[in-house]
């Protein structure tokens, strides 16, 4: 996130996508006028609501990182930025550039070398907003942060991960509708930095492992093994019944019993990738598990499409409803797809909690992992493709073990 001399850069604009998405348990009502970054529910869980402002701008960016990845030359990665910053410019603009409570993680806390306070804060996964990291570049814009003031002592007492509401002004720029400090085409579309005015920042309630409210006292100890799982497991359910195989592959096995057709050291960091992911759920740490996907998933259970703000709402739903949960993941095969990488496995999960029915099962279930820029892998796209038993089946011969699934 170096900041070189300032280049002008076009901005984003982002339509929010409210998609209906049920999870493992039924999805809540959540109010779409509310411009708070959180609701509080009955049990005193917050959930996470992004303000529509973001929830619209990561939605741009994100669309136009995903079409990006998938232009054949610099001129239509052109056309995708300009259409981006388009749209950026028609969110942000109505309100004079301002976001207000935006929600995000910390990703850099730093100062350059006249002691002035340097701050970027992730949105979603590529999206950023920062100020400038020198003097020269911030000499009309003001962005980087004064000592002696109450935003630099709040600012300095961050870590990095930790998440954070903040309020502030993005630059306009009569060309580019915002400043962004990238210097290369691919740089503005794949990874934007784009540069922000900070005027309040503070850290937010739900997050740095505070994320999810812990299970009551009388809640079974979550298994080490244990993590999250999503999909609604009955007779009218998204699950398929038979293993999916995109474009024609299939998974090779290794004496291992991962697949051989992708590489050990990639399935070593794969499947590290995809623990970190469950720690961050058991952990209650939302930085972490925004940063495990991608800013938009290409399929999520029974959706295509689906925002990164969907998914993390209705993980929080999902704790709400099942604060007792354990889950067991085995067997994993690794194989290569257009996406990435495909990692099929088993999936053995109890979940329960006051006045709901236990929801129970086993299934075969899937996550699509992508490598990026930096070498991280990240979850592009989830879903389960065989549902070998559940208690919330109808079929009475699918309500026990062993199911289909023999």
């Amino acid at each position: 996130m170096n900041s070189p001399p300032r280049p002008r850069r076009p901005v984003v604009k982002i339509l929010l996508i409210s998609a209906t998405i049920c999870l493992l348990t039924s999805c809540g009502e959540r109010s779409s006028t509310q411009p708070r970054s959180e609701l509080s529910n009955a049990d005193g869980i917050s959930a996470p609501v992004l303000p529509a402002a973001e929830a619209q701008f990561i939605d741009i960016v994100s669309t136009a990182q995903h079409k990006s990845s998938q232009a054949e030359n610099d001129m239509q990665r052109g056309g995708i930025k300009a259409t981006r910053d388009d749209g950026v410019c028609r969110v942000l603009a109505s309100n004079s550039f301002k976001a207000e409570d935006w929600v995000g993680t910390v990703a850099k806390i730093d100062s350059n070398s006249d002691g002035k306070g340097v701050m970027a804060i992730s949105l979603s996964h590529g999206v950023t907003v920062a100020t400038w990291n020198n003097e020269f570049s911030d000499i009309s814009d003001n962005t980087l942060i004064q000592p002696r003031t109450d935003l630099f002592r709040t600012a300095s007492l961050l870590k990095v991960g930790q998440a954070v509401a903040f309020t502030g002004r993005f630059i306009p720029d009569n060309e580019n509708c915002i400043e962004e400090s990238s210097m290369t085409l691919s740089g503005k579309l794949d990874d934007p930095d784009f540069i922000f005015r900070f005027s309040s920042v503070a850290r937010y309630t739900y997050g740095d492992r505070a994320f999810f409210k812990q299970g009551t006292a009388a809640s079974a100890p979550v298994p080490e093994s244990s993590g999250n799982t999503f999909g609604q497991h009955d007779d009218a359910g998204n699950a398929e019944k038979k293993p999916e195989r995109l474009g024609g592959e299939t998974v090779v096995e290794g004496s291992d019993g991962l697949g051989s057709e992708v590489g050990t050291k990639s399935r070593e960091d794969i499947w590290k990738a995809l623990q970190n992911w469950k720690s961050s759920i058991l952990l209650r740490d939302v930085g972490r598990y925004r940063e495990s996907y991608a800013g938009r998933l290409t399929r999520f259970y029974g959706h295509a499409d689906v925002p990164i703000a969907e998914v993390v709402q209705m993980m929080v739903d999902e704790i709400k409803e099942y604060p007792t949960r354990e889950l067991t993941l085995s067997n994993p095969s690794f194989q290569r797809v257009n996406e990435g990488v495909q990692v099929e496995y088993d999936k053995a999960f109890r979940f329960s909690g006051p006045g709901v029915k236990l929801n129970q099962g086993e299934v075969k279930a899937t996550q699509r992992l992508r490598q990026t820029d930096a070498g991280t892998w990240i979850i592009t796209a989830e879903f389960d493709r065989e549902i070998c038993w559940s208690t919330r089946m109808r079929d009475p011969l699918m309500q026990s073990p062993p199911g289909t699934c023999r």
